[in-house]
């Protein structure tokens, strides 16, 4: 009799702690500004409010720089809205600010990787004037034909963060490559008949 208690004890309290770790593992707080690790999938995501309503914005950055954010506006989360990619469903809610994250009909968990994510920056100006392309350490910066400058405006977690450079011997460099023809965003390159190549400025 005393045995049988104690086994129901027992599995009532292993219940009540895998209910437990589920909840911990099935939402995560979504912040103002921050970078999550959902399993090998890095998620930049931006909990603000614009004009009176809130959004959420998540931003896949293992994806390359070329696939958009996802925006979830007020009146999505309001009702509960998913984003599914491959095998991976995102809920999100309004009202909980929540982020829950679903693989396969079973909750993953997210990892809080940081606070803050860098975005790199370069103010108004190159930081050397005898520097026609300029890497922050995460972002790539020139100035247009009015000397506006222009940079690409990918999101860098700390641990990816470079050293900053001038990158105008290495785009010369890129531009001594033979066999082919490329474009590296600021010079055209091609390879002549005498296996030269000519190069120009975009």
């Amino acid at each position: 009799m005393f045995g049988a208690l104690a086994m129901l004890l027992f599995l009532i309290g292993c219940s009540t702690q895998i209910e437990d770790v589920h909840k911990e593992t099935d939402v995560v707080a979504v912040g103002n500004d921050v970078l999550y690790d959902c399993q090998g999938e890095k998620i930049h995501a931006i909990f603000d409010e614009k004009n009176g309503e809130s959004f959420l914005e998540l931003t896949f950055l293992d994806r390359g720089t070329d696939l958009k954010p996802i925006v979830f506006v007020g009146s999505e989360m309001e009702n509960g809205s998913k984003y599914t990619s491959g095998n991976i469903t995102f809920l999100v809610q309004k009202d909980k600010a929540v982020l829950a994250v679903e693989e396969s009909g079973k909750s993953i968990k997210c990892t809080l990787l940081n606070t803050e994510v860098i975005v790199g920056e370069v103010g108004d100006d190159i930081p050397k004037e005898d520097c026609y392309v300029w890497f922050d350490g995460c972002n790539t910066c020139k100035k247009d034909a009015n000397g506006k400058l222009q940079c690409t405006t990918q999101h860098c977690a700390p641990e990816i963060i470079q050293s900053e450079r001038c990158l105008d011997a290495d785009i010369r460099a890129e531009c001594k490559r033979a066999g082919r023809i490329w474009e590296d965003g600021l010079h055209e390159c091609m390879e002549d008949s005498s296996d030269m190549t000519e190069t120009e400025e975009r």
